[in-house]
Parts: structure tokens; C-alpha cells; sequence
């Protein structure tokens, strides 16, 4: 059985792949993108347990994109990752429905127990 899926987007290629790095070697199974448009295609499509998703992106910023998600899909719990801490506080992206939140840079052991908070243990396959 394959662990729980988290769907990753960061503008920056080098990010998604640490960040699917990260993830898979905490037993969850991820897809990263780095385009919003193409991460809301993919949550309309498929079964996710957890978006991640970076705030400040070219094509859709983060508020924008988790505004999207949580209009069509109440129930997924949204990560907010963001390089810029100051850029939206934490109040304002859990009025916008939020439910976790990690500023860059951040420790392995920071992501995983958000995870744990929002997640739960993952199953291992």
C-alpha cells in the first residue's frame, strides 16, 4: 500500500525536488509541479492527502492558488512553504485556509512534524 500522497509546488525546480527528496524519505508519496495551473489540474484529477505550496510564484501566487484549491476541495489540508516569512502572517493564511506554515529555510525534522500535526503517521509501502 503506497503512503499518503502530498502534491508539492514551487516555481523553483530545485526546491520541488528536494522537497519530493524530503518527503519520500519520510515514507509519503509525492508529485511535485512547479506551475500552479498545473497544480490545480492535478488536484481536480487525482487523490491527494496534502498540497504544499510555496506563496510567491510568476504564473499564480500562493494566495491565489490556495484560494483555488480550497474552493473546489475544502477537505485537503494546504501547507503555506514560503522563502519570505513577512510577505503574509500566519493569520492572514489561515483566515485564507491554511493549515500549516513553514518559512524557508526549515529543518527536515520542522516538515515532518507539520506532517505528523496534519497527516498523521504516513504508511509505509
Amino acid at each position: 500500500m503506497k503512503g499518503q500522497r502530498i502534491l508539492v509546488v514551487d516555481d523553483e525546480p530545485e526546491a520541488c525536488e528536494l522537497m519530493k527528496e524530503v518527503l519520500d524519505s519520510l515514507g509519503y508519496d509525492s508529485i511535485a509541479t512547479t506551475s500552479a495551473k498545473e497544480a490545480l489540474s492535478l488536484v481536480e484529477n487525482d487523490n491527494f492527502d496534502l498540497a504544499m505550496i510555496d506563496i510567491r510564484m510568476p504564473e499564480m501566487d500562493g494566495r491565489s492558488l490556495l484560494k483555488a484549491i480550497k474552493m473546489g476541495h475544502r477537505d485537503l489540508p494546504v501547507m503555506v512553504i514560503t522563502g519570505y516569512g513577512s510577505a503574509m502572517a500566519p493569520e492572514e493564511m489561515s483566515a485564507l485556509g491554511a493549515d500549516g506554515y513553514l518559512a524557508k529555510p526549515f529543518m527536515i525534522e520542522d516538515v515532518r512534524r507539520m506532517l505528523l500535526e496534519l497527516l498523521g503517521k504516513p504508511e509505509r509501502s
